[in-house]
């Protein structure tokens, strides 16, 4: 699949950025642009990624599925919540005709 290339983008970089970064593209026989767009692009995904992982310790998971198997009572303050959505669900319906 050939994308349509039609944005530039400009960067500056040190001439021994430059060297390594010419090395590292003739390594894997792309040109330089050809290279830095990969490898931004690359990078740019595992930042998102990341982003959107939660990595919990062992101990963490353990208490994380002890509560989805044996969940607490609702509290005071949940029912409440709880009673005032159910409501509001309720009064919104009577607007859907």
């Amino acid at each position: 699949m050939t994308m349509t290339r039609e944005t530039r983008i400009e960067l500056r970089s040190s001439d021994e950025e430059k060297k390594e970064f010419e090395k590292a593209a003739a390594l894997v026989h792309m040109g330089l642009s050809e290279f830095i767009r990969f490898s931004a692009h690359l990078y740019a995904k595992d930042v998102q990624e990341k982003q959107h992982t939660i990595t919990l310790s062992k101990l963490d998971t353990e208490r994380f599925l002890d509560a989805l198997q044996t969940p607490p009572e609702p509290n005071e303050n949940l029912n409440k919540a709880m009673a005032d959505y159910a409501n509001m669900r309720s009064q919104s319906n009577h607007f859907d005709c």
